[in-house]
């Protein structure tokens, strides 16, 4: 935070020690419940500059609280439920306009924004009418 960060993810420092490559730089993309990615710089020595990470949104809590309340599981095993589905691009579309997915890093967002409540805002104006 003192560099300018926002305090999450918090992963960035972990994906340097365990995935940072001394001749190429390499991206991580972790899914969880928001998603994030850590941007790790080809390493020289111990030098940290240029290490950035931020959430990219929702990964599977929405997915998680959705099976949670409509079919009574804490998450959707082995995917089946979501593999059954198809996109609905007029849904996605209307998504993926909120004002966040627009905004720069470094951004941090989690279940206080992209919750069911904030789905179901979109889901009712692009499904119901």
């Amino acid at each position: 935070m003192a560099l300018g960060g926002q305090g999450a993810p918090l992963v960035p420092a972990f994906h340097n020690a365990v995935f940072s490559e001394p001749e190429q730089d390499v991206v991580v993309v972790n899914i969880g419940g928001i998603a994030n990615l850590t941007f790790l710089p080809a390493k020289t020595g111990n030098n940290t500059q240029g290490i950035t990470g931020f959430d990219t949104g929702p990964g599977n809590a929405l997915l998680d609280d959705w099976h949670a309340k409509y079919h009574q599981e804490r998450f959707d095993e082995s995917g089946r439920w979501g593999a059954s589905g198809t996109t609905n691009q007029s849904l996605l579309d209307a998504l993926l306009k909120y004002e966040y997915f627009s905004r720069s890093a470094p951004k941090s967002a989690g279940r206080e924004v992209f919750n069911l409540d904030w789905l179901n805002h979109y889901f009712s104006l692009v499904c119901q009418a």
